[in-house]
């Protein structure tokens, strides 16, 4: 029966990759809140992003939900990325159990840009006025643990973009499943990520005085109106992965994982790293990001991890990730865990 079920739940994955071969076309540019992909965590960053199956520390709030059921003890997480462009991105994460089978948990993102000279047209050299830009995303979170193999997650979120004057707001939910085998620890997680709503930009900079008859003398010809705005889809997407630990023992622990991803706005693409933990203190991690997605920039990912045990049960997760951008360079993320 068992056997049954694992060699099912693989060709499940097999047939999910199949596209890949076989997508064509994308829909690149055509979502908004692309902040939205931007993966927190530098454990999982330094994986290549082939976390949703491990999903077993607090970052799984964003990776995969159904793992939060498994924390053995309360969490919060820091997570700060230098982004492209000296944009900064941070992360902040709390996660409690309420029951031996159930944990809540909220997160905060917030990504901010620099600000700049407003520039138009007729005055190319600036208007004399500075623009900012910013993204916030908040949710909060509940896992259950079905059985002992078995959990399920579901993250409701508010997410916010704002440019100069302009705001646009939707609402989504994330959705995550999590087994776990007892052959070498295998994991299947299936996610679904930002289902929501569509957003559309409002606000001051959209109001504008029109002629609603041009053609017509005598008319008022200035009458206050509104640009209608298109509205856009956010970056959905469907996950299928696996992990397993190929070696386990109490000197190493080594990890390997694989993502698939099914996004809307690209074709379906890999993601897949190893973690190599030692003496269950210090990790070494690396991955390829992106396998298989239209004209993506670099892929390989290195990072490493130190868990500290200090007083009164309270344990430190300190760890660092770099990612390659190609011609983008190099982003770096670090991030701060703490259990108790």
């Amino acid at each position: 029966m068992k056997q049954s079920f694992l060699l099912s739940m693989m060709v499940m994955c097999a047939v999910v990759a199949v596209p890949l071969q076989a997508q064509t076309t994308t829909k690149t540019g055509t979502t908004t809140a692309q902040f939205l992909k931007i993966g927190p965590g530098a454990r999982a960053a330094g994986m290549g992003e082939s976390f949703s199956a491990i999903a077993d520390d607090i970052s799984a709030i964003f990776w995969n939900p159904a793992g939060l059921a498994h924390m053995s003890r309360n969490r919060l997480l820091a997570s700060h990325i230098d982004w492209l462009a000296d944009i900064d991105y941070d992360f902040f994460a709390a996660a409690f159990q309420v029951s031996g089978n159930s944990s809540v948990g909220a997160f905060a993102t917030s990504v901010a840009v620099p600000e700049d000279e407003v520039r138009t047209v007729e005055q190319p050299d600036g208007t004399g006025e500075r623009f900012s830009a910013s993204d916030i995303a908040i949710g909060f979170s509940y896992a259950r643990r079905i059985s002992d193999r078995f959990s399920v997650g579901i993250v409701g979120k508010y997410i916010q973009e704002r440019i100069w004057s302009m705001t646009s707001q939707s609402v989504a939910l994330d959705i995550g499943t999590l087994y776990q085998s007892r052959w070498h620890n295998l994991r299947i997680g299936i996610t679904l990520s930002n289902f929501g709503l569509p957003m559309k930009l409002a606000g001051r900079a959209n109001l504008i005085f029109a002629d609603a008859h041009p053609f017509i003398e005598g008319n008022i010809e200035t009458i206050r109106a509104e640009l209608e705005m298109e509205k856009w889809e956010i970056p959905l997407n469907v996950k299928t992965s696996i992990a397993s630990d190929i070696i386990s023992t109490q000197a190493l622990k080594l990890s390997a994982a694989l993502d698939m991803v099914h996004p809307n706005d690209n074709n379906e693409f890999f993601n897949g790293g190893v973690e190599a933990r030692l003496l269950n203190m210090i990790s070494l991690r690396t991955g390829y990001r992106g396998y298989g997605m239209k004209k993506a920039e670099g892929g390989f990912a290195f990072g490493a991890g130190l868990d500290l045990g200090l007083s009164q049960g309270l344990q430190v997760q300190v760890d660092y990730a770099v990612t390659d951008f190609g011609r983008l360079k190099d982003i770096h993320q670090f991030s701060v865990g703490f259990g108790f």
